[in-house]
């Protein structure tokens, strides 16, 4: 499942006519890549004004909406992420945008076709595609070459990695947890399987167990760090201090990543993958 923030148009009193409150999710590099892209657009015509405001992290800025909206005072833009927008749809909090859009075929043909139907609920659409994140894997390129090694391609050869790479004062991998399974998923999909099978779970499949084998081994071996969503900051650090050699992440970690005073070279690859894996 690629994971996606669609905008979401919503049902709310009347604001300032030409003012359009945009809430959304996107802090340092493509905060501010989005706060130029807002500015563009306003110098560009004078009928609407784009107003953006960073609300925190996707949790964060969840309930602040939800409180928003209760007390009237929401945005007419927020940045929904993809769990999240059923639920505002489902409450009528949501704009459905059919009416108001006329878009060219070739514009839409041109879109990544799942990424633009995730904005459509039950036959009409409520949400414009804004980002994807595909996961990969950041690795400490200094302490590849520094042992012989190559990214790893398969997930047989991530373990080794792994392995190899840790030592008394690192861990070969951190792996970070989130209440959507997001990377662990990418594991799974990865080795051909799913999480999910005919509508429910399928969390006993060959690919998941593998996934979840792997992980213990690690773990077993003094290979893994494990860090809960909430603790993605530590991880980071963990990784930037060395701690850790390899770890998954979305790829629009990247441009933040960067802007971290590395001791090292950054590798960045694709999550290893068998023969008919996909990656979400």
């Amino acid at each position: 499942m690629v994971k996606l923030w669609p905008w979401v148009f919503l049902l709310l009193p009347a604001l300032a006519q030409t003012e359009i409150p945009f809430w959304h999710a996107m802090d340092g590099p493509a905060g501010r890549l989005l706060s130029q892209f807002a500015q563009e657009f306003n110098a560009r015509q004078a009928r609407y004004r784009v107003l953006p405001q960073y609300a925190g992290d996707y949790r964060e800025a969840e309930t602040k909406l939800v409180a928003a909206l209760r007390a009237g005072t929401g945005p007419v833009l927020f940045q929904a992420e993809l769990s999240f927008f059923p639920r505002l749809v489902g409450e009528g909090r949501a704009l459905a945008l059919d009416p108001y859009l006329s878009l060219d075929r070739g514009f839409v043909e041109d879109l990544f076709e799942p990424a633009w139907n995730y904005g459509v609920v039950e036959g009409r659409r409520y949400g414009l595609p804004f980002n994807t994140s595909t996961p990969v894997l950041f690795y400490n390129l200094d302490a590849f070459r520094a042992k012989g090694l190559k990214a790893p391609r398969n997930w047989k050869e991530f373990e080794e990695t792994a392995r190899a790479l840790t030592s008394r004062q690192a861990k070969g991998f951190i792996f970070v947890t989130d209440p959507q399974a997001w990377l662990f998923e990418a594991m799974v999909t990865s080795r051909g399987g799913s999480l999910v099978k005919e509508g429910g779970p399928n969390l006993t499949a060959k690919e998941a167990l593998e996934a979840l084998g792997m992980l213990h081994r690690l773990n077993r071996a003094g290979a893994l760090s494990v860090r809960s969503l909430a603790e993605a900051t530590f991880a980071q650090l963990d990784f930037v201090r060395t701690k850790g050699m390899m770890v998954m992440a979305s790829i629009a970690n990247w441009p933040a990543a960067e802007n971290f005073s590395f001791a090292f070279a950054l590798g960045v690859a694709p999550v290893p993958r068998e023969e008919g894996g996909k990656v979400p």
